[in-house]
Protein backbone atom coordinates (compact mmCIF):
# COMPACT_ATOMS: atom_id res chain seq x y z
CA UNK A 1 0.00 0.00 0.00
CA UNK A 2 2.87 2.35 0.87
CA UNK A 3 4.22 1.69 -2.38
CA UNK A 4 0.57 2.92 -3.83
CA UNK A 5 0.78 5.44 -2.72
CA UNK A 6 4.29 7.17 -3.40
CA UNK A 7 3.52 5.94 -6.67
CA UNK A 8 0.21 7.97 -6.85
CA UNK A 9 2.47 10.78 -5.57
CA UNK A 10 5.06 10.25 -8.55
CA UNK A 11 2.06 10.57 -11.00
CA UNK A 12 1.84 14.14 -10.00
CA UNK A 13 5.04 14.58 -11.78
CA UNK A 14 4.16 14.40 -15.04
CA UNK A 15 0.90 15.98 -16.73
CA UNK A 16 0.34 13.10 -18.98
CA UNK A 17 0.68 10.48 -16.11
CA UNK A 18 -1.56 12.52 -13.72
CA UNK A 19 -3.87 13.31 -16.56
CA UNK A 20 -4.02 10.04 -17.92
CA UNK A 21 -2.85 7.18 -15.31
CA UNK A 22 -4.28 4.44 -17.48
CA UNK A 23 -1.75 4.40 -20.50
CA UNK A 24 -3.22 4.48 -23.98
CA UNK A 25 -1.80 3.48 -27.05
CA UNK A 26 -2.02 7.06 -28.51
CA UNK A 27 -3.39 10.14 -27.18
CA UNK A 28 -6.83 11.38 -27.80
CA UNK A 29 -5.90 14.50 -29.85
CA UNK A 30 -9.65 15.90 -30.18
CA UNK A 31 -10.11 15.45 -26.20
CA UNK A 32 -7.03 17.23 -25.36
CA UNK A 33 -7.83 20.36 -28.10
CA UNK A 34 -11.27 20.84 -26.65
CA UNK A 35 -9.89 20.66 -22.87
CA UNK A 36 -7.30 23.06 -23.52
CA UNK A 37 -9.96 25.49 -24.79
CA UNK A 38 -12.01 24.92 -21.58
CA UNK A 39 -8.83 26.09 -19.72
CA UNK A 40 -8.17 28.85 -21.93
CA UNK A 41 -11.67 30.27 -20.94
CA UNK A 42 -11.25 29.74 -17.09
CA UNK A 43 -8.33 31.45 -17.32
CA UNK A 44 -9.18 34.34 -18.97
CA UNK A 45 -12.16 34.26 -16.90
CA UNK A 46 -9.48 35.13 -14.30
CA UNK A 47 -7.43 37.47 -16.00
CA UNK A 48 -9.92 40.18 -17.54
CA UNK A 49 -11.07 41.38 -14.64
CA UNK A 50 -7.88 42.94 -13.70
CA UNK A 51 -7.96 44.69 -17.03
CA UNK A 52 -4.25 44.20 -17.83
CA UNK A 53 -2.75 46.37 -21.04
CA UNK A 54 -0.85 44.83 -23.64
CA UNK A 55 2.15 46.93 -22.52
CA UNK A 56 1.55 45.77 -18.83
CA UNK A 57 1.01 42.07 -19.75
CA UNK A 58 4.32 42.65 -22.13
CA UNK A 59 6.32 43.62 -19.00
CA UNK A 60 5.21 40.78 -16.64
CA UNK A 61 5.51 38.25 -19.56
CA UNK A 62 9.75 37.83 -19.18
CA UNK A 63 8.93 36.60 -15.54
CA UNK A 64 5.91 34.04 -16.28
CA UNK A 65 8.55 32.73 -19.14
CA UNK A 66 11.56 32.51 -16.98
CA UNK A 67 8.76 30.44 -14.33
CA UNK A 68 7.54 28.39 -17.42
CA UNK A 69 11.34 27.59 -18.30
CA UNK A 70 12.57 26.73 -15.38
CA UNK A 71 9.22 24.07 -14.93
CA UNK A 72 10.29 22.69 -17.87
CA UNK A 73 13.89 22.41 -16.59
CA UNK A 74 12.98 20.78 -13.52
CA UNK A 75 10.96 18.17 -15.30
CA UNK A 76 13.71 16.94 -17.29
CA UNK A 77 15.94 16.67 -13.68
CA UNK A 78 13.11 14.50 -12.58
CA UNK A 79 12.80 12.63 -15.85
CA UNK A 80 16.66 11.64 -15.22
CA UNK A 81 16.17 10.47 -11.80
CA UNK A 82 13.05 8.02 -12.50
CA UNK A 83 15.25 6.67 -15.51
CA UNK A 84 17.76 6.06 -12.92
CA UNK A 85 15.54 3.46 -11.06
CA UNK A 86 13.89 2.14 -13.86
CA UNK A 87 15.94 -0.94 -14.56
CA UNK A 88 14.73 -1.37 -10.46
CA UNK A 89 10.95 -1.44 -11.60
CA UNK A 90 11.50 -3.13 -14.25
CA UNK A 91 12.63 -6.09 -12.25
CA UNK A 92 10.65 -5.51 -9.40
CA UNK A 93 7.98 -5.77 -11.51
CA UNK A 94 8.99 -8.89 -13.34
CA UNK A 95 9.30 -10.80 -10.17
CA UNK A 96 5.70 -10.03 -8.74
CA UNK A 97 4.18 -10.86 -11.98
CA UNK A 98 6.13 -13.90 -13.05
CA UNK A 99 6.82 -15.26 -9.40
CA UNK A 100 4.40 -13.42 -7.03
CA UNK A 101 7.05 -11.94 -5.55
CA UNK A 102 5.53 -8.30 -3.72
CA UNK A 103 7.83 -5.30 -4.00
CA UNK A 104 10.80 -4.68 -1.85
CA UNK A 105 11.15 -2.54 1.22
CA UNK A 106 14.17 -1.12 -0.69
CA UNK A 107 11.82 -0.16 -3.52
CA UNK A 108 9.23 1.69 -1.51
CA UNK A 109 12.07 3.33 0.40
CA UNK A 110 13.63 4.41 -3.07
CA UNK A 111 9.90 5.92 -4.31
CA UNK A 112 9.16 7.71 -1.16
CA UNK A 113 12.61 9.26 -0.92
CA UNK A 114 11.94 10.33 -4.57
CA UNK A 115 8.88 11.71 -3.93
CA UNK A 116 9.77 13.56 -1.20
CA UNK A 117 12.43 14.83 -3.36
CA UNK A 118 10.00 16.19 -5.89
CA UNK A 119 7.83 17.71 -3.48
CA UNK A 120 11.07 20.16 -1.65
CA UNK A 121 12.18 20.71 -5.08
CA UNK A 122 8.32 21.61 -6.52
CA UNK A 123 7.42 23.67 -3.57
CA UNK A 124 10.95 25.65 -4.11
CA UNK A 125 10.58 26.41 -7.26
CA UNK A 126 6.79 26.98 -7.33
CA UNK A 127 7.78 29.96 -3.89
CA UNK A 128 10.64 31.55 -5.70
CA UNK A 129 8.58 31.65 -8.95
CA UNK A 130 5.64 33.14 -7.55
CA UNK A 131 7.88 35.82 -5.83
CA UNK A 132 9.41 36.97 -9.46
CA UNK A 133 6.26 37.17 -10.93
CA UNK A 134 4.54 39.18 -7.67
CA UNK A 135 7.44 41.65 -7.48
CA UNK A 136 6.75 42.66 -11.53
CA UNK A 137 3.54 42.57 -11.26
CA UNK A 138 4.14 45.31 -7.90
CA UNK A 139 5.78 47.38 -10.78
CA UNK A 140 3.87 47.51 -13.55
CA UNK A 141 -0.23 47.28 -11.92
CA UNK A 142 -2.16 49.75 -10.55
CA UNK A 143 -3.10 48.83 -6.68
CA UNK A 144 -6.71 48.58 -7.84
CA UNK A 145 -5.34 46.04 -10.65
CA UNK A 146 -3.34 44.18 -7.82
CA UNK A 147 -6.45 44.49 -5.49
CA UNK A 148 -8.64 42.54 -8.50
CA UNK A 149 -6.21 39.73 -8.81
CA UNK A 150 -6.55 39.32 -4.91
CA UNK A 151 -10.11 39.07 -5.02
CA UNK A 152 -10.65 37.24 -7.97
CA UNK A 153 -10.18 33.84 -7.00
CA UNK A 154 -11.23 31.75 -3.78
CA UNK A 155 -7.42 31.12 -2.00
CA UNK A 156 -9.20 28.11 -0.38
CA UNK A 157 -9.22 26.23 -3.17
CA UNK A 158 -5.09 26.20 -2.79
CA UNK A 159 -5.17 25.42 0.87
CA UNK A 160 -8.47 24.17 1.60
CA UNK A 161 -7.32 25.57 5.77
CA UNK A 162 -6.37 29.06 4.95
CA UNK A 163 -8.50 31.70 6.52
CA UNK A 164 -9.27 34.52 3.65
CA UNK A 165 -9.86 36.86 6.03
CA UNK A 166 -6.14 36.86 7.99
CA UNK A 167 -4.75 36.48 4.86
CA UNK A 168 -2.86 39.86 3.23
CA UNK A 169 -3.62 40.77 -0.16
CA UNK A 170 0.11 39.55 -0.85
CA UNK A 171 -1.10 35.95 0.26
CA UNK A 172 -4.14 36.10 -1.88
CA UNK A 173 -1.98 37.49 -4.81
CA UNK A 174 0.56 34.28 -4.26
CA UNK A 175 -2.34 32.14 -4.43
CA UNK A 176 -4.05 34.02 -7.87
CA UNK A 177 -0.51 34.05 -9.35
CA UNK A 178 0.37 30.11 -8.60
CA UNK A 179 -3.46 28.87 -10.05
CA UNK A 180 -3.43 31.69 -12.80
CA UNK A 181 0.25 32.52 -14.13
CA UNK A 182 2.06 29.74 -13.51
CA UNK A 183 -0.88 27.35 -15.17
CA UNK A 184 0.80 25.94 -18.14
CA UNK A 185 -1.97 27.17 -20.96
CA UNK A 186 -1.66 30.75 -19.70
CA UNK A 187 1.93 31.79 -21.25
CA UNK A 188 0.14 31.62 -24.79
CA UNK A 189 -2.54 33.23 -23.61
CA UNK A 190 -0.64 35.70 -22.40
CA UNK A 191 1.25 36.36 -25.45
CA UNK A 192 -1.57 36.64 -27.71
CA UNK A 193 -3.48 38.88 -25.33
CA UNK A 194 -0.28 41.27 -25.18
CA UNK A 195 -0.29 41.64 -29.04
CA UNK A 196 -3.62 42.91 -28.88
CA UNK A 197 -3.60 46.84 -30.48
CA UNK A 198 -4.65 49.00 -26.97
Amino acid sequence: MKLFTAAIALMMFGSTMAAAPVMQKRENVDATRINLKIRRLQLVDQLLPVLMTPAQLKAILPAVEKARQQEVDLEARELRELKAIEVDLDKELKAAIEKGILPSDEIDAKLAKLTEVFKLGRQVLVGSNVNAILTAMKANLSEGQLKAAAGSLNPLILNPNADPAAMSQDDKLRAWIQLVLLDRAVYDLLVEMSLKKD
